[in-house]
Parts: structure tokens; C-alpha cells; sequence
């Protein structure tokens, strides 16, 4: 989910990426793409999207993090993550998933 900060009159080129992280953070999955157009947004507005993606046949067993976050497709520079009106990070790490079988 995502709240648009401010008004965006024409089409940014922005992705919302999700990866799979191994603890030394090697990705193992993901996908970055944006399904709807930015052209449009109103400060307030809310989105959702949903995110799937093939895991590769040879991804070990284990706990893995899903980091998520937005970033510019023209320079890949990750947007600021805010808590209490203040950047914290560049992207969001959900709580830990194990993969146990294929």
C-alpha cells in the first residue's frame, strides 16, 4: 500500500519493487513494476498493489526477508520511507518467511 504525498499532473516513471533477500541479502526473486499510471494522483490518494513473482528451482531452503519500496525507473534512486514526518529508510522490510519444501 502507498499514499501519494502530493499531486502528480503527468506520468513519473516509477516502479514498486519487491524482493526476496537471503542474510547476506542476495535477492532471489522479485519483480519492480507499477500497474497503475501516475498521471493523475492527488495528494491522499491510497494504492494497492499485488506483487507475483517465480521463485528460481534452486532456492535454498531457509528464512528470507521481503524488502518492498518505490524508485524512479530514470535513475533507480529509491524514494524515502517516513515515520513521524521523517525519512527512516529507502524501503520497508516485512517480517521474515521460510521456505521449506519446492
Amino acid at each position: 500500500m502507498a499514499l501519494v504525498l502530493q499531486d502528480i499532473a503527468s506520468p513519473l516513471p516509477l516502479a514498486m519493487f519487491v524482493h526476496l533477500l537471503d542474510s547476506q541479502s542476495t535477492v532471489w526473486g522479485g519483480r519492480d513494476i507499477l500497474s497503475v499510471s501516475t498521471a493523475g494522483w492527488e495528494a491522499g490518494d491510497i494504492f494497492v498493489q499485488v506483487h507475483h513473482f517465480p521463485l528460481p528451482s534452486d532456492v535454498p531452503m531457509g528464512e528470507y526477508q521481503l524488502e518492498i519500496g518505490i524508485h524512479s525507473r530514470t535513475d533507480m534512486q529509491r524514494f524515502a520511507i517516513f515515520e513521524g514526518g521523517q525519512p527512516v529508510a529507502d524501503r520497508l522490510l516485512l517480517e521474515p518467511i521460510s521456505i521449506t519444501s519446492r
